[in-house]
């Protein structure tokens, strides 16, 4: 499979192999929202296991840095699910990545337990994921956009425009 995106928002460095290797990626992610940076975050955990063979993973995001939501960080609104349907949580409860991990990182877990509500409000859990993406070692290219992919048994391929990513 390749990955195409558009010339303009290729960053330097696209062309570069993934750890030194010529290999192909195993996973390339459009965009990097909350289900991607959950699979990185899986990813990394993952690999962590099984350091021999690894999977190489990249993502590509339009935006030019994280961010969830933005426009609906209204002051008190809160979230509608659990704080247990974090990051990693279901997949991993002993996770770095948790949401409860988050709390004591910030210093927040003693107010956020006292608060009477198991329902995080919007604008922490936005920081909650925010300190997720800086957290994990994932390669994120922000500012790139995807404009298509296509299935070549040959690797990658070049379009007049645009630069590809091999997966």
């Amino acid at each position: 499979m390749s990955l195409v995106m558009s010339e303009e928002a290729v960053p330097p460095g696209i062309t570069e192999s993934y750890s030194g290797s010529d290999e192909p990626l195993d996973l390339v992610g459009v965009g990097f929202g909350p289900s991607n940076l959950g699979l990185a975050i899986a990813i990394e955990e993952y690999n962590a296991t099984r350091p021999r063979r690894p999977v190489r993973a990249e993502f590509v995001e339009v935006k030019k840095q994280f961010g969830w939501h933005t426009g609906m960080l209204l002051p008190g609104t809160t979230m509608q699910i659990s704080f247990l349907k974090d990051l990693a949580t279901q997949r991993n409860a002993r996770s770095r990545y948790s949401f409860v991990n988050y709390l004591a990182e910030r210093d927040r877990l003693i107010d956020f337990i006292n608060h009477q509500t198991f329902f995080p409000t919007r604008l922490e859990f936005h920081d909650y994921l925010s300190w997720a993406a800086e957290s994990v070692s994932a390669r994120v290219r922000y500012g790139t956009e995807a404009v298509a992919s296509a299935t070549s048994a040959a690797g990658s391929r070049s379009t007049a425009g645009a630069s590809t990513a091999r997966a």
